[in-house]
Formats: C-alpha cells, structure tokens, sequence
C-alpha cells in the first residue's frame, strides 16, 4: 500500500515538472515569435496581454523603456510599469456616459447643449441638435482632426472659426472620427455628475476595477511611466515625446467644471498597466461585471456600447475591427500618439482578448504601424486556434 502510495506521488512530480517544462517550452516559443516581429518593425519597447475564458493565459514585455535624455537607451520595461494608452481612453468616456445614463441623470438623445456652458452646433445646420450618441459614435458631424486641446476653439462666442470644425452635412448624416467629440463627452460626464472627469473615472470605474492609473499624472507613479518615442526617418533616430504624461498646468490649477476638462485629455489621456487594461477589458467581456464581482455597468448598458449604430463599426466608444484577423468580428479600441501604438481587440461571445502597445518603432505612417496587428494575429492563431 505504502509503496503504491509512493509510486502515486512520484508519478504526479514528474507529470508536474513535465507540464512546467511543457509550458516555459511553449512561452519560449511566443516569445521567441514576437521578438521577430519586433525586430521587423524596429520596436524599442512591447508589452502584450492574451486573455481566454476569463482569464490571463500570458504575458509578457520586450524591450525598453527609454531614457528621457538618450533614447537608445533604458531599462528593461515591467509588468506594473505605466503606459500612455492613447485612444482606448475613449471607452472610458463611454462606460462613464453609461453609468450616468443607467443613473437616470442623462439619456443618450438627449442634446448636448443641456450640460454645456457654450452652444455646440453645426453652423450650416443649427436647427439639428447634436446628441450625445451621435459624439459617443462619431456621427456629430464634428471634422476628424478638428483641434480638441482648447474648448475656446468650438464656443461660438470665442471663436470666428468655429465652421471649420465641421463636415458639409447634418449631425447624425455621416460617421467621421473625432476626438474633439470625446472632449465634449468629458465635459458632459462633468456636467452630470458635477465631478472632474479624472475624478468620476477614478471612483466609478479604476476604484471597482482596483485599477492602478488615470488621467491626473500628478497622483500616479512617475518612476513607471514608459517613454514615448516618435521616429525621425531623416536621422534614423527616436526622440521621447514628453507630452504624452504633461498636463496644462494653468488649466488644471484654475479649473472649471465643463470647461477646463481639455486639460484631462478624456479621449487619449488614460495611463495604465498593459495588465490593468485587460482586467478593464474583462469587465466589458463580462457584461459589465468586473473580475472582483464588482459590477461597472449593467449588461444591458455594456451590450449597447459594442452594438454597431446606423449600420457602421462605430459603437458608442467601442469600434468594430473586422480585418485584423479574417473572419473575426474583433470589439475593443486602438490609438496611436506621441509614437505610441495601442489596441485593445476581444470577441465577447468566443471569450477571447488581447492587449498590445508599444511604446515606438520605425512605423511608416504616424497612425499605424502594423506593428499591434501582426502580433494580435500571431497570438491569436497560437492560443485561439491552435488550442
């Protein structure tokens, strides 16, 4: 009986060390993979997430995090380190909208000139209300690339301008990207709830989530910031944009609710761990539950943020990404700023996520690089289709 017994415990050690090796053998084969496609894109730094049934299945960072004052050089980035997370921002915005419509304190057609200090409308069609949907999923007929640093450049009574903000047709006609819009959306979710924007995201959805971040760098962690860096072709070299974790500090010490929420940046400020993003985005994959049981937003709520309004891949915040992998409806959000390159795609029904940013590379266009896809690609035929 006894030597049975003993056989029974050798027999489950070797199987251990044998799933171990197993395991660290098959990370050390994605690592080994991206670190290829790193190396053909010329990327200074990388940190990826994969989630499956609710869970993290791997992570991992590559490369640096440069220095301030020498970007060919840094440390080796880690797992809690901070990064700028660009236009992913712009689900939060969405999931404090919702929170505040499930509150009763805002619908979403309702006409955003009820919770601003300034008139927003299409100077060629100022009998057509803009509605807070319409920003949520680009269809306000605000300019992509419209200046969304100032609220000075869109209130009528402080600019001459304000027309060239605006696209030939009415709000609600076509879809164009805007950042300016997202702005907007900040300065409702202050007008609502009368808190800073930075404030209302930090103990509606960080706080539940116990996520490290947020949009105020001055309450985070300085010494995690990874740098952002941009590539000059003509000198072959990478220069660290420091804007990507400045704050207008005038605005911030003399701040007015509704107005100042500019300096916040709510549709590209956000700063968190590549992990934290994708406990965050669990909570949406989950129906709004997050992964402590803290329940974020209704499933109701969470589900109309992913539906695709008036036929388009525009939800409200959330965008529909079809071509990244073939076949797949991918949900989420990507960025790109200050060389910064950000996605968040999952598919909610098959239960499956990724994370990916980094931090710079030698990226052809200033909007993408290819750099996210190609790995989202890579991790999904790895642990999506060959498991």
């Amino acid at each position: 009986m006894i030597k049975r017994l003993l056989l029974s415990i050798l027999l489950l050690a070797v199987t251990f060390v044998a799933v171990r090796c197993q395991s660290s053998k098959q990370f050390d084969t994605v690592h080994d993979e991206i670190e290829h496609i790193r190396q053909q894109y010329g990327n200074l730094g990388l940190t990826v997430v994969v989630v499956k049934e609710g869970k993290i299945v791997y992570a991992d960072d590559f490369g640096y995090n440069p220095d301030k004052e020498n970007p060919t050089h840094g440390n080796p980035i880690r797992k809690d380190d901070l990064f700028y997370i660009a236009s992913i921002s712009k689900t939060f915005v969405g999931t404090a909208i919702m929170q505040l419509v499930e509150q009763g304190k805002l619908s979403l057609d309702d006409d955003v000139n009820g919770y601003l200090d300034f008139s927003l409308r299409n100077p060629q069609f100022p009998d057509v209300p803009i509605t807070i949907r319409m920003l949520l999923c680009h269809r306000s007929s605000l300019r992509k690339g419209a200046p969304y640093d100032d609220f000075d450049k869109v209130n009528p009574e402080k600019s001459s301008d304000v027309r060239a903000l605006f696209n030939d047709y009415p709000p609600g006609g076509k879809a164009d990207y805007s950042n300016l819009g997202f702005a907007i959306l900040g300065a409702v979710v202050e007008k609502a709830s009368g808190l800073r924007y930075d404030v209302y995201v930090q103990k509606n959805i960080l706080a539940p989530l116990r996520l490290y971040g947020g949009y105020d760098v001055s309450k985070l962690d300085s010494t995690k910031f990874v740098n952002s860096c941009r590539y000059n072709a003509k000198k072959d070299s990478f220069v660290v944009q420091r804007k990507a974790f400045a704050r207008k500090a005038e605005k911030m010490n003399q701040y007015i609710l509704g107005y100042s929420t500019t300096a916040l940046r709510p549709a590209s400020g956000m700063i968190l761990s590549s992990t934290d993003l994708a406990n965050y985005m669990m909570m949406h994959m989950a129906d709004g539950k997050g992964r402590h049981g803290k329940r974020v937003l209704k499933k109701n709520s969470e589900r109309q943020m992913r539906e695709g309004q008036n036929k388009t891949v525009y939800g409200l915040s959330f965008v529909h990404f079809l071509n990244v992998i073939p076949d797949e409806d991918l949900i989420g959000m990507n960025g790109a700023g200050y060389g910064t390159h950000s996605a968040m795609f999952f598919n909610p029904d098959r239960k499956f996520g990724f994370v990916v940013i980094c931090n710079g590379c030698k990226s052809k266009t200033y909007a993408d690089s290819g750099l996210n896809d190609d790995v989202v690609r890579f991790l999904y035929d790895y642990f999506i289709e060959k498991q």
